[in-house]
């Protein structure tokens, strides 16, 4: 079946390509053209265009996004070849995701996630979910997903994958109303004259949550219990520009309670409260036509405050502290000559300190503690990238990071490549890099913990990935297909013991696969999305993650209306549970398609009304709980209902 499947998404796109293959030549200048417009920066830290970036690549822009109705990152991620999303039982909003089929843990670390060129991933965790669960798209350009290695540029955390979000500028207003009580408003607004511009982002969502009947992993007794998911959500973004200088300030703020808190049910005691502060100051300077040199200065808080009652038997209840800030410096220096020759060099400076890990329990006994030494840890990287146009044909890429650890030592990371133009729509790309994930805080730190025991003995966990890429301009569309293979050395793992849980470096690791993804207007104000994944080698017999993917999304849009049918599969998975009685062991949870729809309709050039309907079919499903006992797994969200109104200032 899998064999038939991934035959029908090499001979499907190829076979639309070939019936409208009579009106390329009137139309595909002027389509190639456009598509070549499409800026992608955050594979090489200059600009390039989709047959010459030297990775496998997908960008989002802001107009798709809003014609396909997807308002937050992890619902995007579902429909790029590779990634997957989905809920777990961390808290109410706690969306996991991965690259190629590997997650360890539930924070993400193994993606580094760039918001106009901040960090969001935090070191304790090592994750961008951990203390921003949610990343709006209401203000977005559009988003760059890398797959595979970005560690020659970035450093840790670039391991399987880099996702490179870049805001707007505009003025509006977006009002919405749903079910549950869910609310949201956005406002944006933008000033320039001459030189000088200021932009300005508020977000805020809430809801007062869906009833949903939730597994309760309790010791004394294994049961479904009704609880709900609220959650209240709010991000302000503002940049300030003069001349070659600009300071971005980034804050989000996140709340939820009842539902689960890290795996606990507790409607009575529930809690999290996650903060993000950024503060990024940064310079570009054309030094003249070749020359151009960028440095920025930054300065980042992260905060989370959880608890639970983790025995209802006996009151025993936890409530924890993870606070971290982390001062960063870049700079680099990047050569362009006519777009021939291009290099850049670069270095850059982080020192994340863990300031507050206070750990409380209450109950039976009452104490105090410190659930991880508030130190810090130093990181140098330096790196430097080469690229040559050696025809019209033939292109090269070289290039390296070295990065310095004040705890494991030190780590270099390659990259190597070569790009062949067939024709002047097509390419084929060979690609070679290593990326390297450093152990996370929680990870190597954590002394006291239900959950987790740090082992400080944990070294980096490297991967090297081979690829060949395939990447086709079509009529006012695109197509391509990636052949993978990714060697994993020093593989970090939970040890298969009880919780609380251990991880160690074992051995290695060996994931391959295919992603396959087609673009297209077929035909006049109608167009097709598709996304298609398939590990054909997983990582581990027991996985989390999905081993076949596909996406469909088919839209049109005129100049007042646009309509959009959303199609999400993901295969089945397996959750690791524990039990007293089971001991160690896994349940399947079967694959699930879901299917969501958005309509709009422009009433003037100022007005717009949607209606977005999520999960339309109110598809009843679970998907991997990170609590070993919780050997049903988190229930998923039902039908969700929204509606609002857009208002261009």
């Amino acid at each position: 079946m899998k064999r038939n499947f991934i035959l029908l998404l090499f001979v499907l796109p190829y076979w639309c390509s070939i019936a409208l293959a009579d009106d390329m030549d009137a139309a595909f200048d002027l389509s190639l053209k456009e598509l070549m417009s499409i800026k992608i920066t955050g594979a090489t830290l200059s600009e390039e265009n989709l047959l010459s970036v030297p990775t496998a690549v997908t960008v989002i822009s802001s107009g798709e996004i809003k014609r396909l109705g997807f308002t937050r990152l992890d619902q995007l991620m579902n429909f790029i070849p590779g990634y997957q999303s989905y809920r777990t039982d961390s808290h109410s909003q706690s969306y996991v995701f991965s690259s190629r089929g590997r997650r360890v843990g539930n924070a993400g670390r193994e993606v580094l996630i760039l918001l106009n060129g901040m960090r969001v991933n935090d070191d304790w965790s090592g994750g961008g979910s951990s203390k921003e669960p949610a990343i709006s798209l209401v203000n977005v350009e559009r988003v760059e997903f890398m797959r595979g290695p970005g560690s020659a540029i970035y450093g840790s955390n670039a391991f399987l994958g880099v996702i490179n979000i870049i805001t707007n500028k505009d003025k509006k207003i977006i009002i919405g109303f749903g079910e549950h009580q869910d609310k949201s408003a956005n406002l944006q607004w933008y000033w320039q004259e001459g030189d000088k511009a200021l932009s300005f982002n508020y977000h805020q969502q809430e809801s007062g949550g869906e009833w949903l009947d939730i597994y309760d992993p309790d010791k004394t007794q294994e049961k479904f219990v009704v609880s709900e998911d609220p959650y209240q959500w709010k991000n302000i973004d503002v940049k300030v520009q003069v001349g070659d200088t600009s300071l971005q300030v980034h804050f989000s703020e996140f709340d939820s309670n009842k539902f689960y808190a890290e795996g606990f049910v507790s409607d009575e005691m529930n809690f999290e409260h996650r903060e993000s502060y950024y503060a990024h100051l940064s310079h570009y300077k054309e030094l003249n036509k070749f020359w151009t040199i960028k440095a920025s200065l930054s300065i980042s808080e992260k905060k989370l405050e959880a608890g639970s009652n983790t025995n209802k038997a006996t009151s025993f209840g936890v409530t924890g502290k993870s606070y971290e800030r982390e001062p960063q410096f870049n700079f680099n220096i990047s050569y362009n000559y006519d777009d021939k020759t291009k290099a850049v060099v670069g270095v850059e400076y982080r020192k994340p300190e863990l300031t507050n890990t206070q750990t409380t329990v209450f109950g039976v006994i009452n104490s105090t503690f410190l659930q991880a030494p508030e130190t810090s840890r130093t990181i140098k990287g330096v790196f430097g990238q080469y690229q040559y146009k050696y025809n019209s044909r033939w292109s090269g890429i070289l290039g390296f990071r070295l990065d310095e650890y004040s705890d494991f030592g030190t780590h270099v990371s390659p990259r190597a490549g070569v790009i062949y133009h067939l024709y002047n729509n097509t390419s084929m790309k060979l690609l070679y890099a290593e990326a390297f994930r450093a152990p996370s805080r929680v990870e190597t730190d954590t002394e006291i913990s239900n959950l987790f025991i740090g082992n400080p003995d944990l070294k980096p966990e490297v991967a090297a990935t081979t690829e060949l890429v395939w990447s086709h301009v079509l009529s006012k569309g695109e197509f391509q297909i990636t052949l993978f293979n990714v060697e994993i050395k020093d593989a970090i793992v939970d040890a298969d013991t009880p919780e609380p849980r251990l991880r160690i470096n074992f051995g290695q690791q060996t994931i391959s696969g295919i992603e396959i993804e087609w673009q297209q207007e077929v035909a006049k104000y109608w167009f097709v999305r598709s996304a298609n994944t398939w590990i054909a080698n997983p990582v581990t017999s027991v996985n989390s993650e999905s081993e076949l993917l596909s996406s469909l999304s088919f839209s049109y849009q005129n100049k007042a209306f646009s309509a959009a049918i959303n199609a999400n599969y993901q295969s089945e998975k397996l959750n690791r549970s524990q039990t007293a009685f089971s001991g160690q062991s896994y349940n399947r949870l079967g694959g699930k398609t879901l299917f969501s729809i958005h309509l709009s309709y422009r009433w003037s050039h100022a007005i717009e009304t949607y209606f977005t309907l999520d999960n339309a079919f109110d598809k009843k499903s679970f998907s991997p709980a990170e609590r070993q006992d919780n050997v049903i797994g988190a229930t998923n969200k039902g039908a969700l209902f929204t509606a609002g109104l857009r208002w261009k200032l």
